[in-house]
């Protein structure tokens, strides 16, 4: 389904996708706030850490560039329209058409082209596919973050933050003012709720939005467990853009993975010289302190790092999984209720919820919470994985 328009002060907003958010990587990550352009750092104080050549290059530029499927999708269904009625009006009709329709996947970061070719892909993945046959067409595009809350999510062994991303577009005509909307700019956002595009944003220059692709990928291929090819391309995230702080977290994150936690102290300290708020910095940072017994140099972290965030993500969440394989589910539930407090819409604690419902013998709670985390997943096989289950319990007669 594509949503109509909603109004967001001077331009339109245009929500066209559920939508998606920008992974980053650890115990933390994030598309955080845009620094001032640095001379790049040498890179060679992380290039000898003995991790071998990455599977892949990083290729900065391909995330934006137009292949031959991509010229071909144009020349049929864009710019016949584009001559017709505008670049603008052919670009929000042909988004919001079934020729374009794209499933939120949050599991690979793509570029617009292989977005394209695969029908799916997340925010990031979305905003790179419309900037590039934006541009194509002859509009002026800027990318802006959204300034919403960090969405938590676990994976292999690392807790990931999500950050969000949209853009707005202009006739070349109408550039952008210093302030960037104008009453001829027009907002897309792939953000579900209502507000979205009415939620505060700043600004982000292209060197970031690329840093972002190239932190993501780095942050994918640190869950596969190829640290070879996320140092590549943390790296490259650092060279595209050297005042982008969360390059250096994850850096530090695949640095510290591979035992080398000398060069990973360097990675984040470098990064809190440029955001000395960042809580994945910070928490990193501070764990590893702790780890190492310098406890007096970790205080303050946890000091700032409790002003900031306060209860970590996925404390709750834990303690319930911990009593549920305990075999108390009366106590699970009490956990999971307050971790669904924190975040009411993470798919993992609506299934642990589930668990814990069905043993209490409450299966039309279980089968409630079986739906939602069903509807929250970012990933087309979970998001299949809880459907199977809760047709099994419809099947059972427990609903």
């Amino acid at each position: 389904m594509h949503p109509s328009p909603v109004a967001a002060g001077t331009g339109r907003v245009e929500r066209l996708w559920r939508a998606g958010l920008l992974p980053w990587v650890l115990v933390l990550l994030s598309a955080c706030a845009q620094a001032p352009r640095m001379v790049a750092p040498d890179t060679a104080l992380w290039a000898d850490a003995g991790l071998g050549p990455p599977a892949t290059v990083p290729d900065a530029d391909a995330a934006l560039r137009a292949d031959a499927a991509m010229q071909v999708f144009l020349e049929r269904h864009l710019r016949p329209a584009a001559r017709r009625q505008g670049a603008m009006a052919a670009l929000i009709e042909g988004l919001r058409s079934s020729a374009l329709q794209v499933d939120y996947d949050a599991s690979t970061t793509r570029t617009a082209a292989e977005t394209l070719a695969s029908r799916s892909g997340n925010c990031l993945s979305l905003v790179l596919l419309t900037a590039a046959l934006a541009e194509d067409l002859g509009l002026s595009v800027e990318f802006r973050e959204v300034l919403t809350d960090t969405q938590w999510s676990r994976l292999a062994g690392l807790h990931v933050g999500s950050t969000h991303v949209n853009l707005a577009l202009a006739p070349r005509a109408a550039p952008f003012s210093q302030s960037w909307a104008t009453d001829a700019s027009v907002v897309i956002d792939f953000l579900p709720p209502e507000a979205a595009g009415r939620m505060p944003a700043r600004r982000i220059h292209r060197a970031r939005l690329l840093a972002m692709y190239l932190n993501n990928r780095a942050a994918e291929w640190l869950v596969q467990g190829d640290l070879a090819t996320a140092r590549a391309w943390s790296l490259a995230a650092i060279s595209q853009d050297p005042a982008y702080p969360a390059g250096y977290n994850t850096l530090g994150v695949v640095l510290q993975r591979h035992g080398r936690s000398d060069m990973a102290e360097l990675a984040w300290r470098q990064g809190l010289t440029l955001a000395a708020q960042h809580p994945a910095l910070l928490a990193n940072l501070a764990a590893m302190l702790h780890a190492q017994g310098r406890t007096a140099e970790a205080l303050p972290l946890d000091t700032a790092l409790a002003r900031i965030e306060g209860t970590a993500p996925f404390t709750h969440l834990a303690r319930g999984l911990a009593a549920l394989r305990a075999g108390d589910p009366a106590t699970a539930r009490e956990w999971l209720l307050k971790e669904l407090a924190r975040d009411p819409d993470y798919h993992e604690t609506h299934f642990a919820l589930a668990q814990a419902e069905l043993l209490l013998g409450h299966p039309a709670q279980a089968l409630d919470h079986l739906q939602r985390a069903s509807a929250e997943s970012p990933r087309p096989d979970l998001r299949s994985l809880y459907l199977a289950k809760a047709e099994r319990l419809r099947a059972a007669g427990m609903h």
